[in-house]
C-alpha cells in the first residue's frame, strides 16, 4: 500500500508539474494577436449572437440541403425520384458531389415513402464488380450498408423502405422479412437516397461495372 500511495504522490506531482509549466502568464501570453485585449473591447452582443445562430442554422442544414441537391442534380438531367443515376467512369469536382473522389465510377439516387413503402433491389457480387454504398436519410444520417460489406454481404437483396407510422398495410415487419424483404431500420423520413460504388474484381472495368 505504500508503494502504491507513493507512486500515486509521484504521479500527481508530474502531471501538476506539467500543467504548471504550459499555464500562460500575463507576460507571455501575447502571441495571439492581442485577441484578449480586443475581445473585451467588442461589445455588440447582439451581432455576435446574430452570427452564431446564423452558422449553427447553416451546420445544421447543411445534411439536408446536400440531400435536396441530390434531388435537383437527377431532375437537371431528365430524371425524378426512383431514378437510378450511374457513370461509366469517374467524375471531377466539377459536378458538385460534395464526397465523391476522382477515381471511382457511381450509382446514386433517391426515393421517397410518401406514397407508400419502397423496395430497392442491389444486385449481388460478381466475378467482375462488388458494389459498396449507403442508405441514408433526409438528414445524411447513414442508415444501412450494401454489399459483401453489408446487409446483403454479397448476395443482392430487396432493401424493403417502410414509411413513418407504417400501419402494416403490407404485413408486419416480420411478415415482410420471412418474404425475403431486408428492412432498413430508423426511417424517420419520407425522403431517402444512396450512393454505391463498385468494387472491380478481375481486371474489370468502370464500363463493364456499369
Amino acid at each position: 500500500m505504500k508503494n502504491l500511495l507513493g507512486s500515486t504522490a509521484l504521479a500527481f506531482s508530474l502531471v501538476a508539474g506539467a500543467a504548471l509549466a504550459v499555464s500562460p502568464t500575463g507576460s507571455d501570453f501575447n502571441d495571439t494577436g492581442d485577441i484578449l485585449a480586443r475581445s473585451a473591447q467588442h461589445t455588440d452582443i447582439d451581432y455576435d449572437i446574430m452570427v452564431q445562430r446564423a452558422t449553427q442554422a447553416a451546420i445544421y442544414y447543411m445534411p439536408a440541403v446536400a440531400q435536396v441537391d441530390f434531388i435537383k442534380a437527377t431532375k437537371r438531367v431528365g430524371g425524378d425520384y426512383d431514378t437510378v443515376n450511374f457513370v461509366t467512369k469517374p467524375f471531377g469536382s466539377e459536378k458538385g458531389f460534395l464526397t465523391a473522389n476522382d477515381t471511382t465510377a457511381y450509382a446514386w439516387g433517391s426515393i421517397s415513402t410518401k406514397n407508400g413503402p419502397m423496395v430497392v433491389q442491389v444486385p449481388p457480387m460478381s466475378d467482375k464488380v462488388d458494389y459498396f454504398g449507403s442508405f441514408i436519410s433526409a438528414w445524411h444520417v447513414p442508415m444501412v450498408d450494401v454489399g459483401s460489406k453489408g446487409a446483403d454481404q454479397g448476395k443482392g437483396g430487396k432493401y424493403l423502405f417502410l414509411p413513418p407510422g407504417y400501419d402494416n398495410a403490407f404485413g408486419t415487419a416480420a411478415d415482410l422479412e420471412a418474404q425475403g424483404y431486408i428492412i432498413v431500420p430508423g426511417l424517420d423520413t419520407h425522403d431517402v437516397s444512396y450512393s454505391f460504388r463498385p468494387t472491380l474484381l478481375n481486371g474489370a472495368t468502370h464500363v463493364e461495372a456499369g
